[in-house]
């Protein structure tokens, strides 16, 4: 009893704190959202402001309509509106109705529709074409928004929209090693991303997750503000991808993208073209307003929209390495010039170690490790040429979306996103034959409500879930290849489940190290709630 009290006061001060600052009309609250607000001031040809006109801002795509009445400066602000196309009209007695058709409203953004009202019969109507404004004249941000035209017909070196498109946005510089993107010279942690609204990035570093790819396919936009991102984000900018929902109309997607290599050219250091291994990728994808003959009929209700996606790929790999020449496992590096004993300083007669002074335990990884060179050269420069089967990459993905208008002043949406892969690359030396595995899987869910209250009291809550587990090994077993060898030092006793081989890394020649065991699991819970309360021409959003 004293818990829910005290949780109940302090909600009750938080709310009193909320509305003073909010009475001071000096603080602007936002919360994270990707819906964003069509706004306005309507005025008669006088340009006196017109008071109660009746706007309704209608989706193009659900059907979904919301209304509201100018203020007594002629304003209007229609906020939390899902990324679509509209149509604003407004009305008022003594005025011909006036009509914007096929307002386009991208994520987070603020449009400006004003409106001027002619004198006639309400029964009159004034329709209006034009071009959706490109500027955000009402905030301060700058951003570049990839629509769902330009994902589905720009060629990318890949099917992850967002980690290929937004590297061609102004500004940005694909900084993979420093992980993630820079925005305008910011470092590659601070950039805020979700999907949905719901954050996706890696939290461990504060970064861009590479991996987290909704097909181009299932995204209606991505939208990245690179300069002056609004506070709630907490980053200095701020990637929004939007995935696709139903709309009043079915429509659907089947691709089948295949590629063979045969048609590619031979590698300079191969001793032929490679073999014709194919890579098959398909595409399927769906979406309309949910009916059930004879039991449901859900347009302008109830949408759904399914994405499913697959990959199979395989392809030779072809190997070029520096290895040791026959001269210089015996120990003789007199084609590297002079070799000074490290014990005298002195050089090496010949520039050739006595056998007496090979470690055994060095030769033993030699031999292990290191083929024999495919090409009788002196210096041990591209001498190991070698064309090896197959490393490859196995790809499934699964996005499921509805979307349910409960009643004219409640609609809500969910999705589910599924991603799982399995990548192959080839192993360890001397034969690259044995692989290693990684396996990836990526889930994503949100559940969203809004709530309008009054056309002056709008609440929208997001319930999200981001899990990335990922797990790689190895083809050989750690502590037998130690065993094996004969190296020691090591601080304690190395597990026999345990697979992967120490790094070695020796100057100008092949670098032998493979298969580190990795197991992590990347967890993200959001829960946001957005309150907006309109007074006046101000609206503030907590």
């Amino acid at each position: 009893m004293s818990k829910t009290t005290n949780s109940f006061s302090l909600f009750r001060f938080m709310l009193l704190v909320f509305t003073l600052l909010y009475l001071q009309g000096s603080v602007e609250l936002q919360g994270q959202t990707t819906q964003g607000n069509i706004l306005g001031t309507i005025t008669d040809e006088s340009g006196a402001f017109v008071v109660g006109a009746e706007v309704t801002v209608n989706s193009l795509d659900t059907g979904f309509k919301r209304e509201t009445l100018s203020n007594k400066d002629g304003f209007y602000d229609v906020a939390h509106l899902e990324p679509g196309n509209y149509q604003v009209s407004a009305q008022l007695s003594g005025f011909k109705q006036f009509i914007r058709n096929q307002v386009v409203l991208e994520s987070g953004k603020v449009v400006r529709i004003d409106i001027t009202l002619k004198v006639g019969e309400l029964s009159e109507k004034v329709e209006v074409s034009a071009v959706t404004p490109v500027i955000d004249a009402d905030t301060a941000r700058i951003a570049e928004v990839a629509v769902e035209r330009t994902l589905r017909d720009i060629p990318l070196a890949g099917r992850s929209g967002a980690n290929f498109m937004i590297g061609l946005m102004p500004g940005v510089y694909a900084a993979y090693g420093a992980g993630g993107y820079t925005m305008h010279g910011s470092r590659g942690g601070a950039t805020f991303d979700t999907i949905d609204g719901v954050y996706t990035g890696y939290s461990i570093e504060g970064r861009m997750n590479a991996t987290v790819r909704p097909d181009q396919e299932a995204l209606k936009e991505i939208r990245v503000e690179s300069v002056n991102a609004s506070a709630e984000f907490s980053r200095s900018a701020v990637v929004t991808q939007t995935t696709k929902s139903g709309t009043n109309d079915f429509h659907g997607q089947a691709t089948w993208n295949y590629q063979n290599a045969v048609l590619s050219a031979r590698d300079f250091f191969a001793a032929k073209r490679p073999r014709g291994l194919p890579i098959n990728n398909i595409f399927l994808n769906g979406g309309g307003p949910v009916i059930i003959p004879g039991l449901y009929d859900g347009r302008n209700k109830t949408f759904f929209f399914v994405h499913l996606d697959g990959q199979e790929m395989e392809a030779d790999a072809p190997f070029t390495r520096n290895v040791p020449t026959l001269a210089m496992r015996k120990g003789d590096f007199s084609a590297l010039g002079t070799i000074r004993d490290p014990l005298t300083g002195q050089p090496f007669p010949g520039s050739i170690i006595p056998s007496n002074r090979l470690n055994q335990n060095a030769l033993r990884y030699v031999e292990r490790f290191y083929p024999l060179p495919t090409e009788n050269l002196a210096l041990p420069a591209n001498n190991f040429i070698k064309t090896v089967c197959c490393a490859g990459r196995s790809d499934r993905a699964y996005d499921f979306r509805g979307d349910q208008k409960l009643s004219n002043s409640n609609t809500m949406f969910a999705r589910i996103f599924w991603n799982d892969f399995s990548i192959r690359t080839n192993g360890a030396p001397p034969n690259f034959e044995e692989y290693n595995n990684e396996n990836r899987i990526q889930l994503s869910a949100i559940v969203a409500d809004t709530h309008v209250f009054s056309p002056n009291l709008i609440n929208e809550f997001r319930l999200g879930f981001y899990r990335r587990p990922a797990t790689s090994q190895g083809p050989l077993n750690a502590k037998q290849i130690v065993d094996e060898i004969g190296l020691t030092g090591y601080p304690y006793a190395l597990p026999s489940d345990v697979t992967g081989l120490p790094s070695v890394g020796i100057t100008g020649l092949l670098g032998v190290g493979s298969g580190a065991v990795t197991r992590y699991r990347d967890n993200n819970f959001d829960a946001v709630d957005n309150i907006t309360i309109a007074r006046g021409n101000r609206t503030c959003k907590s």
